[in-house]
């Protein structure tokens, strides 16, 4: 089981806290989204624990459960057709008649 290193608020200590999966919602453009969330657990008080880069892979997660439920193509989908395309951010965007700034987020 993969562990992180963190601090528990509710314990006042620094623990080793295993990654568990979550069943988690999140209101994308209105619509509530479901999807599976890995949060930091304390090991001594079950206390779930915050963290930033868990939140920012979530929300990656729940984003792509997004894209797959409206037919959409998700980041990694839009980044795989550029590199089978073979071409540059500039191109691509022109392509897609996107300022380049706008095909730089994906």
């Amino acid at each position: 089981m993969e562990t992180i290193k963190t601090y528990c608020i509710e314990c006042d200590r620094d623990v080793e806290a295993p990654i568990v999966d979550i069943d988690d919602r999140l209101t994308i453009k209105g619509e509530e989204v479901l999807f599976k969330a890995s949060v930091a657990k304390c090991p001594h008080c079950e206390s779930l624990i915050g963290d930033a880069t868990l939140e920012s892979k979530n929300l990656d997660t729940a984003y792509k459960q997004y894209c797959i439920e409206h037919g959409l193509m998700t980041k990694e989908e839009i980044c795989e057709l550029r590199r089978r395309m073979k071409l540059s951010l500039r191109e691509f965007s022109k392509f897609l008649g996107f300022g380049e700034q706008t095909a730089a987020k994906y």
